[in-house]
């Protein structure tokens, strides 16, 4: 489907925007043994899921950085077959995934330095996304997994939304809050 880049990138700055403001009113004010607690043996702590995303952060968002700049007149953006995979993928919780190399936590991590860098990213993400109005969405950018795979930059800032708040989902569930789930 297409939609003009103002629509796109309203939509996932609204998503942003409560990804933010969960970090800030739950994980920023929980105790640090409470974001270190993982549910289950091989579950992760809300801190790891935090860090999991925030490996994703290093890797994407110079790359949508260096995009802003890439301007159109045309300003419509239809989402890619590939990029659509990618994105449901996040969007189906019911499906579990092993995390890449690289995207994998440590058992053990700092949980209010994990809280912060997400809480700076997501303000960063929102500020790239508010430039956006006049980028090219259709520029190919690579993906953090197989740098010869290549998708629209439209596509990787849904695909980084889904992704986050699947595992911001997760991070509630650690918490032992699931009804923090509608609002996301």
């Amino acid at each position: 489907m297409k939609q003009s880049n103002k629509e796109v990138l309203n939509t996932l700055a609204l998503q942003v925007e409560n990804h933010l403001q969960l970090a800030i009113t739950v994980y920023q004010n929980a105790l640090e043994d409470t974001l270190a607690k993982q549910p289950a043996p091989q579950s992760w702590s809300a801190a790891q899921c935090l860090w999991h995303l925030n490996s994703y952060a290093d890797f994407y968002y110079p790359l949508i950085a260096k995009s802003v700049h890439h301007k159109t007149s045309t300003c419509i953006f239809p989402s890619g077959w590939v990029g659509n995979y990618f994105t449901g993928m996040m969007n189906n919780i019911t499906h579990k995934y092993k995390a890449f190399k690289g995207h994998t936590p440590p058992i053990s991590v700092d949980p209010y330095k994990e809280v912060a860098k997400f809480i700076d990213d997501q303000e960063k993400l929102l500020g790239y996304l508010k430039l956006m109005e006049q980028t090219d969405l259709n520029q190919r950018l690579p993906i953090s997994v197989a740098s010869f795979i290549k998708l629209k930059l439209g596509d990787v800032l849904l695909f980084v939304v889904a992704h986050n708040g699947r595992h911001l989902k997760q991070a509630n569930r650690a918490l032992q809050k699931p009804e923090l789930n509608n609002r996301l």
